[in-house]
C-alpha cells in the first residue's frame, strides 16, 4: 500500500515547544488515521496529543491546520515480555514541556502480573521514554487477559458492542479548555464535535500519495513522484521538489507517464523512473506488452533537461545512467544486454559479459560509480547475484540463491564491498 505522505517542516509547536532550544529536524509525516486510546490537549487548545498502545505510536495534532504534525513512535519497555498493554491517561505538564502518558501491562502467562506503566513524553525534543517497570499485583490469567481483549475490541469498534458498552470500557476523551470541542473517536481522523452537536474531522483533506522519494546528494532538496490519473485514458505523474530546510511551497510538475521512483544524478539533476515492482515478463500480466515510461531527466527546480528511450530499471552511473533492455522487465521481443548512456542522452551497448539465458532483474551502483551488481534470474530459472567492474568490464563474483528465491531490492554497502 502506498503510504500518504505530507512534507511539514517541523518548528517550534507553539504552546508545546514555547521555550524549545533542541531543533526539530524536518521530516515526512504520515498523514493516516489511527487508533486513539487517550488524548490531551495543550494549554492553549491550539494542539491535541493522542496515543495508541495498540499501532505503538504518538500523534501530535495541529488543531486550526487539520495536519498531524508529528508522529513518534512508542517505545516498549525493556522487559515487555509478551505482556498485553493499553493505555489508561495522558496529561501534559503544566510548563507545556513534557507529556505523562499512563498505562497498564498485563502478562500472558499463568499467574502473571498486572502492572502500571508510564512513559514521559519530551514535547522540545520529540523523544518518549518508558519508565522503569514497578512491582504489579498478581492476577487471574483469564480475567485479565479477557479485560485487555475486551479494551482491544471496543477500541476497534467492532460490531456486536452497543456505544454505551464502548465508552465505558475506554477512557473518556476530554474537551478542549474553552469547551468549545470535544474529542471523540473516528474511524480515519481524530473527530471533534462541537457545541451545537457538528462534527469536525481533524484529517487533510487532500492526502498525496507518494510512491517514490530521494534526497539530493547535499542533502538540501527532495524529489517526490505521485502517480495520477490524467484525463481520460492518460496516466500523469506529478514530480515535487521540496526544500525541507528552506521551508516554501514545494516545486509541483505534471507529466505523461506511470512513474514511482526518483534518483538524484548529482545535486542538480533527478532521473524519473517508473517503479519496478511493476515489472513483469509474463505474457499474461497487465501491461507487460507495453514498454514502460521513458526515463525523465529534470533539473533541481523541475525544468525538463531531457528524457531517454524506455528501458528497464535504470540508475544513476557516476553522472551517467545505466540499464537493462527492455526483455528484462517486460514480455515483449528485445535484448536483455546491459546499456548505458550519458550527456547525449542515447543508450550504448555496454557489451557486459552476462551468464547466458540470464534475465537482470535489478540494477545496483555502488557510491563510488565503479562497480554494479545485477540481480539475475538464470536460464535454470535460479537466483543469482553478480558484481561486476564496470570500467575493466570483468565479473568480481557472483552468489547462487536456493530454487524459489526472489530478490525484491539490492544494494552496496556505503563502503562499497
Amino acid at each position: 500500500m502506498v503510504a500518504r505522505l505530507l512534507i511539514a517542516v517541523l518548528v517550534s509547536m507553539g504552546a508545546v515547544a514555547a521555550t524549545a532550544q533542541v531543533p526539530v529536524q524536518p521530516r515526512i509525516v504520515l498523514q493516516a488515521g489511527s487508533y486513539i486510546e487517550v488524548a490531551a490537549w495543550t494549554a492553549d487548545d491550539r494542539f491535541i496529543v493522542t496515543a495508541s498502545a495498540t499501532t505503538r505510536n504518538v500523534t501530535i495534532w495541529d488543531v486550526e491546520k487539520a495536519i498531524i504534525v508529528d508522529r513518534l513512535s512508542l517505545p516498549s519497555p525493556d522487559d515487555i515480555g509478551n505482556d498485553l498493554v493499553m493505555l489508561t491517561g495522558i496529561e501534559i505538564a503544566a510548563d507545556q514541556q513534557r507529556a505523562v502518558l499512563r498505562g497498564r501491562r498485563v502478562s500472558r502467562t499463568d499467574d502473571g502480573f498486572d502492572r502500571p506503566q508510564t512513559w514521559v513524553i519530551d514535547l522540545q525534543t520529540r523523544r518518549i521514554t518508558a519508565a522503569p517497570s514497578v512491582a504489579g499485583t498478581r492476577h487471574s490469567n483469564d480475567a485479565a487477559i479477557g479485560e485487555v481483549n475486551r479494551f482491544l475490541t471496543a477500541l476497534a469498534g467492532a460490531t456486536g458492542m452497543g456505544n454505551a458498552e464502548i465508552k465505558a470500557i475506554l477512557p473518556p476523551l476530554p474537551a478542549s479548555h474553552d469547551g468549545r470541542w470535544q474529542i471523540e473517536r473516528g474511524d480515519e481522523a481524530l473527530s471533534l464535535r462541537g457545541r451545537d452537536g457538528r462534527q469536525r474531522e481533524i484529517k487533510p483533506s487532500k492526502p498525496l500519495s507518494f510512491s517514490g522519494a530521494a534526497l539530493s546528494p547535499d542533502g538540501e532538496r527532495l524529489a517526490l513522484v505521485e502517480i495520477e490519473a490524467g484525463t481520460g485514458s492518460v496516466t500523469e505523474s506529478r514530480v515535487m521538489f521540496d526544500t525541507p530546510f528552506a521551508g516554501g511551497a514545494p516545486a509541483s510538475i505534471l507529466r505523461p507517464g506511470a512513474y514511482g521512483r526518483a534518483q538524484w544524478i548529482d545535486k542538480d539533476m533527478v532521473m524519473v523512473t517508473p517503479d519496478d515492482t511493476d515489472d513483469s515478463r509474463d505474457p499474461e500480466a497487465d501491461g507487460a506488452d507495453v514498454p514502460p515510461s521513458p526515463p525523465l531527466l529534470l533539473d533541481s527546480q523541475g525544468q525538463d533537461i531531457g528524457k531517454l528511450p524506455s528501458r528497464c530499471h535504470a540508475t544513476p552511473l557516476s553522472g551517467a545512467m545505466i540499464a537493462a533492455g527492455l526483455a528484462n522487465c517486460r514480455a515483449i521481443k528485445a535484448d536483455r544486454s546491459i546499456w548505458m548512456a550519458g550527456e547525449t542522452l542515447k543508450w550504448v551497448d555496454a557489451e557486459l559479459p552476462l551468464p547466458a539465458g540470464a534475465f537482470v532483474d535489478r540494477i545496483t551502483v555502488d557510491p563510488k560509480g565503479q562497480r554494479i551488481a545485477l540481480a539475475l534470474t538464470l536460464a535454470d530459472k535460479t537466483v543469482a547475484t553478480f558484481a561486476m567492474d564496470i570500467e575493466a568490464g570483468t565479473e568480481l563474483g557472483q552468489t547462487l540463491f536456493p530454487e524459489g528465491a526472489t530478490i525484491e531490492a539490492i544494494s552496496f554497502a556505503p563502503d562499497g564491498k
